[in-house]
């Protein structure tokens, strides 16, 4: 099993076996706009799942660090040997600085990989955060041990990126090439994690209510070129009401004893698709939920 390198917040880890059972049983060219973590491609790849899959992220250095490991495994490995990374406040916060340095010189893109994920495995939760001069400032972790992963999952990670095209782009501008029986996955970041700007702290740029409407926009674009569309994202009622033309699904997950969680309340995830799900069976902590504003389904 193929597994990330990176911490990105709004894992679907919780979630992995509901939201795949959803997924068709073949598909064309596999897209992932949002890629974050890339958990969810690491398990069709890992499944024999996916063949061809175009990647795509806003992020700068997060693309970068994915080129960097498919293309130039070997450098970002001695780079990481020469760094020799420590769990330290004091080196995490001289590591810090030289990255925000290469960051706004663009230069080393090796070394910026390399640091990029020392940070995202050492800093607080794995948080992506920028302040308004494009400094990232995440702070210290504090944890008890090096998170660096082992190299052999890094390698791991790199050959499945050989298969893989990775683009720094836009989602609506990544999934232009989309096809009749493509795929593509959308997992945006979260309508609760809006903060008091309006905005979300863990994508620069943010992600509003414009850009949630461009999202749907998107969709049913895709939808009259018979490309096939799945939409996860932490429970959110104005979100039902949003894609109420497509299948909607809820997953909750079980409580402490055992029982699902009732009412609307207690739902965790919805799933969206343009398309009909096959009925498959979830895995037994997680089921799918009705919803009374599922009507109307394209």
């Amino acid at each position: 099993m193929v597994e990330p390198i990176v911490k990105w917040a709004g894992s679907k880890k919780h979630v992995i076996p509901a939201l795949l059972s959803v997924f068709p049983s073949s598909w064309g060219a596999y897209y992932e706009p949002f890629v974050g973590g890339a958990l969810v491609l690491s398990h069709l790849y890992s499944t024999g799942r996916v063949t061809r899959a175009v990647i795509s992220d806003t992020n700068p250095d997060l693309i970068n660090l994915y080129e960097v490991i498919r293309d130039r495994p070997d450098e970002i490995r001695a780079v990481m040997e020469r760094l020799s990374f420590r769990n330290e406040r004091r080196y995490y916060l001289s590591a810090r600085r030289r990255f925000n340095r290469l960051r706004l010189s663009g230069g080393n893109f090796v070394e910026r990989a390399a640091l990029f994920l020392y940070l995202n495995r050492q800093g607080y939760n794995g948080l992506w955060r920028v302040n308004s001069r494009g400094l990232y400032n995440v702070p210290f972790g504090n944890y008890d041990t090096l998170n660096i992963p082992p190299w052999d999952a890094v390698m791991e990670f790199s050959r499945m990126l050989g298969s893989v095209e990775i683009r720094h782009m836009d989602f609506e501008a990544a999934v232009q090439d989309a096809a009749e029986g493509d795929l593509v996955y959308f997992d945006p970041p979260s309508v609760s994690s809006l903060n008091s700007s309006g905005s979300f702290s863990h994508m620069p740029g943010g992600f509003s209510a414009r850009e949630q409407e461009r999202l749907l926009r998107t969709v049913r674009q895709l939808t009259d070129r018979r490309v096939m569309v799945v939409v996860s994202s932490p429970w959110n009622e104005g979100l039902v009401d949003t894609y109420s033309e497509f299948h909607i699904m809820a997953v909750q997950p079980r409580g402490d004893n055992g029982n699902m969680a009732g009412g609307r309340k207690g739902m965790g995830e919805l799933i969206i698709t343009n398309y009909e799900p096959a009925p498959s069976a979830l895995s037994e902590y997680l089921r799918p939920v009705p919803l009374p504003a599922n009507s109307g389904a394209r």
